[in-house]
């Protein structure tokens, strides 16, 4: 007998590999796959592969307790296949998760897994073989959240319950730089992201704040300048020295065990009124050379933030000692389920044009950031319009006519993803922006496809499930 043809969608005849297909005017994007990880209580963190080629399957991995999972996407299928399952020795929980590219020349597997959590170790991963390479120390509580840089894959921003930020490289145990001290987190850094040229961090926590780090200052970019000659030149870093007087000689035999550890207690600026709760995601965007950022935060001041540093005009008000404080607000979202901490979003990386948000109740959300009118982000209008906040939406006004012209999240989609009812936690786009992969409480995981326009006149929702 014949073998039967799979069946295929008729919304999937697509090629997700298209970056600039047209989204669907009624429904831009469906549930497609769906299930849950027995062994696993609540997946926190999940991660797309960025250094996998355009022809691939996408490839992600998400955590939870002390399991690493790596799945595969099919292009042409909503479906969601299983590759590896990896269980630490010990009983970490596990709560975010990055990737990795080992640029040594002599590194027969560059794809990495970087993860960590509750113990505050750091794990890297050989991605082919499932192995711990290495075990990165140094953070003395919970990791919230780990960045992997935009300029270098082997380079990751840590997030940390011990109320610092740290940049690590994965051939180096002990990390590079601690981002810290009085002026700077006064409690749990929940979450961490680099801006799109490296030149910056931004973190938020549990104190209400977002601390922006210029990486470009001189005993910074010296130090991180060092230890990348070095690290390029030998397999593991050895001592670099950051240190002249007798009080950071003292600190160092605190902090500075490997001998290629700066801290760096001065932010450049600390913003302490975007937000009134607990700030758990800050992610950035960069336009026209520009950067703006998006935090959300819960608790009672549930919203997401649209914002830049500098005033109105652009301009910063001189500080001889300290840090900037001067920042525009562009716009914020009321959110109505995000009375629970510990969730993170994402843009959507190409075109920026869809911002993802996770919720409380299984819930996932899609925000329109574009212009409809002349196809552009929106972001771009604040370089040449006032703006104004109005009943939780912004309007952008011509600065010379002052005829309203586009409404700011003028475009909403929720998705029910988790029948449970219970938090979606961390959401993720494909590299090439077609793809959502969720995860939340209870093990639950669910993929989400981008429907373009030549799709189905009205698509509906699949959720094949997994058994």
């Amino acid at each position: 007998m014949a073998r039967r043809k799979s069946f295929v969608p008729a919304s999937f005849l697509h090629d997700p590999t298209d970056t600039k297909s047209k989204d669907h005017s009624l429904t831009p994007f469906i549930g497609s796959t769906r299930f849950y990880e027995k062994s696993i209580g609540t997946l926190y963190g999940c991660a797309f592969n960025p250094f996998v080629s355009k022809n691939e399957n996408p490839i992600a991995a998400a955590v939870g307790s002390n399991y690493i999972k790596t799945y595969s996407f099919p292009r042409y299928q909503p479906e969601i296949l299983n590759i590896a399952s990896i269980q630490l020795d010990n009983n970490d929980s596990l709560y975010t998760v990055t990737w990795c590219y080992d640029d040594r020349e002599d590194s027969e597997n560059p794809h990495k897994i970087v993860t960590g959590g509750e113990s505050g170790v750091i794990y890297v991963i050989d991605a082919a073989t499932s192995r711990l390479d290495l075990q990165l120390v140094g953070h003395m509580d919970g990791v919230n959240d780990i960045r992997t840089s935009p300029k270098n894959p082997a380079l990751i921003a840590t997030a940390s319950k011990d109320a610092t930020v740290r940049i690590f490289h994965i051939r180096a145990e002990t990390c590079l730089l601690i981002l810290g001290g009085h002026q700077a987190h006064l409690d749990s850094v929940i979450s961490v992201d680099w801006s799109h040229d490296a030149s910056m961090l931004f973190s938020c926590g549990h104190d209400h704040r977002v601390v922006a780090w210029d990486l470009t200052q001189k005993p910074v970019e010296s130090h991180l300048r060092e230890c990348m000659r070095v690290v390029k030149r030998i397999a593991k870093l050895a001592f670099v020295r950051a240190y002249e007087t007798e009080m950071q000689r003292e600190l160092e035999k605190l902090y500075n065990i490997d001998g290629h550890s700066l801290i760096f207690c001065r932010p450049s600026h600390v913003i302490t009124n975007v937000h009134y709760g607990t700030v758990d995601c800050v992610r950035t965007i960069q336009l026209n050379n520009q950067i703006y950022i998006l935090s959300r935060s819960c608790g009672g001041d549930n919203q997401i933030s649209l914002w830049r540093l500098g005033k109105t005009d652009r301009s910063e008000t001189a500080v001889k000692e300290g840090f900037q404080t001067d920042h525009f607000l562009i716009s914020k979202k009321k959110l109505t389920d995000a009375d629970i901490w510990f969730g993170k979003f994402e843009m959507e990386p190409n075109q920026k044009r869809w911002l993802c948000t996770i919720g409380d109740k299984g819930t996932v959300h899609f925000y329109d950031m574009r212009n409809q009118i002349n196809d552009e982000p929106l972001v771009f209008l604040c370089i040449y319009a006032s703006e104004c906040l109005r009943t939780q939406t912004l309007f952008l006004i011509d600065a010379q006519s002052y005829k309203v012209f586009i409404k700011f999240y003028s475009r909403f989609m929720t998705i029910k993803a988790n029948p449970k009812g219970v938090m979606t936690r961390q959401v993720a786009f494909s590299p090439n922006g077609r793809i959502v992969f969720a995860v939340g409480d209870g093990g639950f995981a669910c993929r989400i496809d981008r429907m373009p326009a030549s799709g189905p006149s009205v698509p509906k929702d699949i959720w094949k499930p997994i058994k």
